[in-house]
């Protein structure tokens, strides 16, 4: 079992999607352009950080104003979770982008360069063309998720000497996924959801074997502080779901139960079809959907550990990073994905298990543990911790200097 941590109940991790924000101007005050945002943010339930920073490597161009590390040379064209704005409609407009991050929030990347102070991005007289002149943007491999982006039907947007098709944010915010996974067999497997706001098409990724994986596809989970009801989900077997059966409960908490047991296993273009389709459904552009899609393979699908995709709730998304575009556009729609890493309960079994092997009598075992636990980083902290009180002297001794080692590491 995923334990719920002090950072989730003081907040609101799995791969976080937002409902669609919609706001129509009068026909006298809006422009003829609308605004289109897709957010995505992965949570490990064991960090008090969603999109920590050293959680992934970041591969924008070099150019990008950028404090995240850089990943690895091979991965160096691979799309990362971050915020990604585009506009589509009326040229020749002249507009101001805001974003105001929420306490404790850090920003750690953006592009075209904003101007920066504090939690706060400005983008100011951004001029909505569809000239393409003055590019003045880095150039970038034909397979990097620039390249994506800067296709499809987006206007052009002029900043400074710099055309783009959209606007980049990289940010570190606050955990606040209140989510856990329990499992009383194999492939049978219950979510949780403590959240004050619903959680919106709740996917589920146990992986098999050969780089495929089991899923099912649920209705939106409600909000935990109103009447809250048990869902039972028979897992689908290739396309579409079935239909959840409710029942009333009282508790202050969201019981979503799936049986993976007779999914069939299927491949990643399979597996996210779904969102393909549903991102669509909700207004963006095909190069947003391909985007969303390149994350989700690399991020939202694990070879090792089960995995959560949901659509974070417009409010949730409003309290996290606010988006303020002046001339009032026509349409905003805001989109937000949620992935939630390690909710695998075996996850945790698995820790504590290396932790005892840390006192085996065999020190080539003992060496391989801590080798282990050291590959799993920073997010394994707390448990670690929580190890101090073990009664074997070997293992409080290794535990301690793991915790040094990853807190050096860290920066902490």
């Amino acid at each position: 079992m995923v334990k719920f941590n002090a950072a989730w109940l003081a907040m609101i991790t799995l791969v976080l999607v937002a409902g669609p924000r919609a706001s129509v101007a009068d026909d006298d005050a809006s422009r003829g352009f609308d605004v289109y945002e897709l957010a995505i943010f992965v949570c490990d339930p064991n960090r008090d950080l969603v999109n920590e920073r050293t959680m992934f490597g970041s591969t924008m161009p070099s150019r990008t104003a950028n404090h995240r590390p850089a990943a690895e040379a091979m991965q160096s064209g691979r799309a990362y979770p971050v915020s990604v704005i585009q506009l589509h409609g009326e040229s020749d407009a002249e507009v101001d982008v805001v974003i105001d991050l929420i306490k404790k929030a850090k920003i750690l990347g953006h592009w075209p360069k904003a101007r920066a102070r504090n939690r706060r991005l400005l983008w100011e007289g951004l001029r909505v063309t569809s000239d393409r002149d003055g590019e003045g943007r880095p150039t970038v491999p034909e397979g990097h998720w620039f390249h994506g982006l800067r296709q499809g039907d987006a206007e052009y947007l002029q900043y400074r000497s710099v055309t783009e098709r959209f606007l980049v944010y990289d940010v570190e915010l606050p955990n606040v996924v209140r989510l856990a996974v329990e499992s009383s067999e194999d492939g049978i497997y219950t979510v949780v959801s403590r959240q004050a706001a619903p959680l919106h098409d709740v996917c589920i990724y146990e992986p098999d074997t050969d780089a495929t994986w089991r899923t099912a596809e649920a209705q939106p989970i409600a909000a935990a502080n109103e009447e809250t009801n048990e869902i039972r989900l028979k897992a689908a077997i290739g396309p579409g779901i079935g239909s959840p059966q409710l029942s009333a409960t009282e508790t202050k908490e969201v019981r979503l139960q799936i049986d993976l047991t007779k999914a069939k296993a299927q491949g990643s273009a399979e597996v996210l079809a779904f969102w393909a389709g549903r991102l669509r459904e909700l207004g963006l552009s095909q190069s947003h959907v391909d985007y969303a899609l390149a994350v989700l393979r690399n991020h939202g699908l694990d070879e090792k550990y089960l995995t959560v995709v949901y659509r974070l709730d417009a409010s949730v998304l409003e309290k996290l990073t606010q988006l303020d575009v002046t001339p009032q556009p026509r349409r905003t729609v805001r989109v937000a994905l949620v992935i939630v890493v390690r909710a695998d309960p075996k996850f945790d079994t698995e820790i504590d298990a290396l932790i005892g092997q840390l006192g085996d009598p065999q020190w080539t075992r003992r060496q391989a543990a801590q080798q282990r636990l050291t590959d799993l980083g920073s997010a394994i902290r707390p448990r670690l911790k929580k190890a101090l009180e073990h009664k074997d002297l070997e293992v409080v001794y290794r535990v301690e200097r793991l915790i040094a080692r990853l807190s050096s590491v860290g920066g902490e």
